[in-house]
């Protein structure tokens, strides 16, 4: 019954935010423990660098809707 609610388009998109929400956490987490053991660098560092790695996401609030209204005629 509650799969009849949702499209197959929502489950896609549930599945791919969901999958790529995960792959990011990977990829930080891998990405701090390279920089800690190759570089040797400070907390203070790791957190500044951390903090620039997610600007992107926490701004998106803020270029999300200009960018949909951009029209797509390469279709």
């Amino acid at each position: 019954m509650l799969s009849k609610r949702f499209s197959s388009n929502f489950y896609h998109l549930i599945l791919g935010r969901s999958s790529r929400n995960i792959a990011d956490s990977f990829y930080f987490i891998a990405l701090s423990i390279g920089l800690i053991n190759v570089y040797a660098i400070e907390a203070g560092q790791l957190s500044l660098f951390t903090l620039l790695g997610l600007l992107p996401n926490m701004l998106a609030f803020l270029y999300g809707a200009p960018l949909n209204r951009i029209k797509n005629d390469k279709r």
